[in-house]
């Protein structure tokens, strides 16, 4: 039954995909620091600088993973729906993380790169068998 499972999860990972989605989840990240940096330069809050590199990057992120990373036509506020279902759901994800690893003493920076590394775990499966998958729109 392990094994099944396992098999089952390895089989959803897409070299492809996957490699797709990391890149662009990188520029993503980089068009975010670019809002956030220059919002603040401009005299803009670090708060609002935040929330609005944070917003600018989810609305890019959604757009690289529908047209070029999974390569999904359909329903675009379904898939739109779905799409900040599982970034909240995946942010949840980096939440327990980050305050596991922090009361288990960890510094924050140590836990916010862990808890990051299952955001996107949680986001990339989401995505590629959820949100954008082939047909169910």
């Amino acid at each position: 039954m392990l094994a099944r499972a396992v098999h089952n999860l390895t089989r959803t990972i897409s070299p492809r995909h996957f490699f797709k989605f990391s890149f662009a989840g990188l520029l993503n990240t980089l068009f975010g620091y670019a809002v956030i940096f220059s919002l603040y330069y401009l005299g803009v809050s670090e708060s609002l600088s935040s929330f609005s590199g944070y917003a600018a990057g989810l609305v890019l992120s959604f757009f690289f993973s529908k047209k070029f990373v999974f390569e999904a036509r359909g329903n675009n506020f379904v898939f739109a729906l779905r799409f900040l279902a599982a970034f909240l759901v995946s942010f949840l994800v980096n939440l327990i993380i980050l305050k596991i690893f922090l009361y288990a003493g960890f510094n924050f920076y140590v836990s916010q790169i862990i808890a990051s590394g299952g955001y996107f775990v949680v986001f990339f499966f989401l995505s590629k068998n959820w949100v954008f998958a082939r047909g169910d729109s």
